[in-house]
């Protein structure tokens, strides 16, 4: 049932998505806002209901246990907008994008927006030195922003449009997840090298990669849905980077399972996933775990954030897909530490010290 909710869910945002019309390229500043902002914590990302406008920010301060929902809006007097999905914390900046608001916001630390830059339904955010890379859920393009002007300066032609981006190796490796907006197939790897500024090589993979990971024994792992509908297994990739042979594919149940949200821990020893309970995986494991870590009996475990700081995981819990979500964190031995409510549909925590 819960994955029929998570196919359901994923089958509206792609339809309501596909409506949405892009905008211009474009800023706005703010006033000083009344609230005193802080800026050492938890800040959880909540995507909010679908065309609602009501993703926004949880902030956890940690010394006190005092939790501040609509975190953005304070700070700004407004709230950032439509599915809130992707953040990072580079040099004094913090870098937002909020997908279904076209937009990407440059804050400082505490938050307060410097900058609004409109881009078309940006995702995942990738930093390099005074930049950021920007995948697009209908553009074959990544964008390229320079934090130092505040400002859209390129993009890179991908042929695809791509989701989650890592550097491995001085290359951008990027996955192609969804097909709406593109004929070419989506089980693709696509590789750019940012100096010649474009793709230099792809890999055929398993359908629907959703998630990429780079581990200590510098091989890569890709983690494959098989497609909402589910027209073929799920699969979990390991790859060469440097030859880029496949050395090892590991097969999930068909029409069974649907895994998501492949994260490692700091050491680059251990994965961690979703398939309806989170499940961890030695990267020398020959065979998949039976075993879950942490188990859940009616939520929804929407996605996985790994804290480097006091090396635990924390689960984005979406509960229902309408109400209130809430994070929990558990240690490598699944035993539950701390759980806060977060707002609609949490799906990324992002600790600023």
């Amino acid at each position: 049932m819960d994955m029929v909710k998570k196919v359901v869910h994923l089958i509206l945002i792609i339809l309501l998505l596909y409506g949405c019309s892009p905008e211009n390229f474009g800023e706005v500043s703010t006033e000083e806002p009344s609230f005193n902002p802080q800026s050492k914590g938890l800040f959880v990302l909540n995507e909010g209901l679908f065309g609602h406008g009501d993703g926004e920010i949880t902030f956890i301060n940690e010394t006190t246990g005092e939790i501040s929902q609509n975190y953005f809006q304070q700070v700004n007097g407004y709230a950032p907008g439509d599915i809130v999905f992707d953040a990072i914390m580079i040099s004094s900046y913090i870098v937002l994008s909020v997908n279904n608001s076209n937009a990407v916001y440059i804050l400082d630390k505490q938050w307060k927006v410097f900058r609004k830059i409109k881009l078309i339904q940006p995702r995942w955010i990738l930093p390099a030195g005074n930049k950021v890379f920007i995948s697009s859920l209908y553009r074959p393009y990544i964008y390229i922003i320079d934090l130092t002007k505040q400002m859209l300066v390129d993009s890179i032609f991908v042929h695809r449009p791509l989701e989650q981006l890592i550097w491995i190796k001085d290359k951008i490796w990027g996955i192609h997840w969804s097909s709406l907006a593109s004929s070419l197939p989506n089980n693709y790897i696509m590789i750019v090298d940012t100096s010649a500024h474009k793709p230099i090589d792809s890999i055929a993979i398993g359908k629907e990669p959703n998630s990429i990971v780079f581990d200590k024994d510098e091989s890569v792992w890709v983690l494959c849905g098989g497609g909402y509908d589910q027209a073929e297994a799920p699969t979990l990739w390991r790859i060469n980077p440097l030859s880029l042979q496949v050395l090892q594919v590991y097969h999930f149940t068909q029409g069974v399972d649907y895994p998501s949200s492949l994260t490692i821990n700091t050491f680059g020893d251990t994965l961690f996933f979703i398939n309806k309970h989170v499940y961890s995986m030695p990267v020398n494991s020959s065979t998949l775990p039976t075993t879950p870590l942490y188990t859940t009996t009616s939520d929804v475990y929407y996605s996985l954030s790994y804290d480097d700081k006091h090396h635990t995981l924390w689960i984005c819990n979406a509960k229902d897909y309408l109400h209130d979500g809430q994070i929990l964190e558990i240690n490598h031995h699944g035993q539950l530490l701390r759980s806060f409510p977060t707002g609609k549909i949490p799906r990324k925590v992002l600790r600023i010290s």
